[in-house]
């Protein structure tokens, strides 16, 4: 779903993307010696992260990111980037597939990365509906279907929002 965000977010807002930059996908955010003492780890994996902004979106995905350990995991790693000054939004499928959400996302990151996103702009002609649909159901394509499936992924159409299965 990461790469869905990533076309959502950075297609221009003719082809129905938000126009906001790329970002490095599963970036490894280095820690340095002086501030291995207070973080966990020797780095961290981010799943879209813009350094410019030190800003980086993290997937929760319905599978991975459930149950007691898993849950202080993830805020544990979230404590540990926000020391370094990061600052991470999570993202789930469910925010994804609601296109307010991810309106919400986009202006998010927009004002992080210092841009002015122009909310009026982006569907006047159906275009982001259309690309939205395209990306998000995979009856409508088999390269979004491949794509899915090879992250072990369904659509917003799909049993995936009752949590029987992830994306």
């Amino acid at each position: 779903m990461e790469t869905v965000t990533v076309v959502l977010l950075c297609l221009p807002v003719k082809l129905g993307g938000y126009g906001l930059p790329f970002p490095l996908m599963n970036a490894a955010v280095t820690i340095s010696a002086k501030d291995r003492a207070f973080v966990k780890k020797s780095y961290y994996e981010c799943d879209l992260y813009w350094p410019e902004a030190k800003f980086a979106i993290e997937y929760d995905s319905n599978l991975h990111h459930t149950g007691a350990t898993r849950i202080a995991e993830d805020a544990s790693r979230r404590t540990d980037l926000a020391y370094l000054g990061i600052e991470v939004a999570t993202l789930t499928q469910q925010q994804v597939c609601d296109l307010r959400e991810m309106d919400r996302v986009a202006r998010l990151l927009a004002k992080r990365l210092g841009r002015r996103l122009r909310m009026e702009r982006l569907n006047p002609s159906g275009v982001q509906d259309s690309l939205r649909n395209l990306l998000l159901d995979t009856r409508y394509t088999n390269i979004t279907k491949r794509i899915m499936d090879k992250n072990g992924a369904g659509g917003c159409e799909n049993d995936d929002l009752r949590g029987e299965s992830d994306l």
